[in-house]
């Protein structure tokens, strides 16, 4: 798709005469969308003197306001990964569910494919934060053993 010779010439002839910075960034970012549309970026750089950037160049992404991490997958039970193989990627403590506050969500990787376990488990919480302070310690892999104890109460431990 090409865009229409008038627009063309009245972009070039707006651009010339415009003296203020502001309008010329509105008009710059008009022009921006057609010429993105209609994959028209050599003549995007010669009427305003910009490269057209695409959004992954860019190299930004989003960053949460409350500075809480965002791990992809889905949650999955602890009691799904006993006696697997997993990958250890991230973890964040400090995290509100229905089963109470101040609990850890995990971020793993099972067959490949990424989950997350939340946990209130104190013994993997200090192990995590003994594993931060290790150069190169994440990913890392383990494998979680369930262990009884007291009245039918089950742990869940990194081994």
């Amino acid at each position: 798709m090409e865009l229409r010779k008038r627009i063309k010439q009245k972009m070039a002839r707006k651009m010339a005469e415009v003296k203020s910075r502001k309008r010329r960034d509105v008009l710059t970012a008009s022009f921006y969308g057609m010429a993105k549309h209609a994959d028209c970026n050599n003549l995007f750089y010669q009427l305003t003197g910009k490269e057209m950037k695409s959004f992954k160049d860019l190299g930004v992404s989003y960053a949460p306001a409350d500075g809480k991490k965002r791990f992809p997958g889905p949650s999955i039970s602890i009691r799904e990964l006993v006696n697997l193989p997993i990958v250890v990627k991230d973890y964040e403590t400090g995290i509100k569910t229905d089963q109470g506050d101040d609990r850890t969500l995990v971020a793993i990787e099972k067959s490949g494919e990424p989950y997350k376990f939340f946990t209130s488990s104190v013994e993997m919480r200090n192990i995590l934060e003994q594993i931060k302070e290790v150069p190169d310690g994440f990913p890392f892999e383990t494998t979680i053993k369930a262990e009884t104890f007291g009245k039918g109460k089950t742990k869940y431990i990194f081994t």
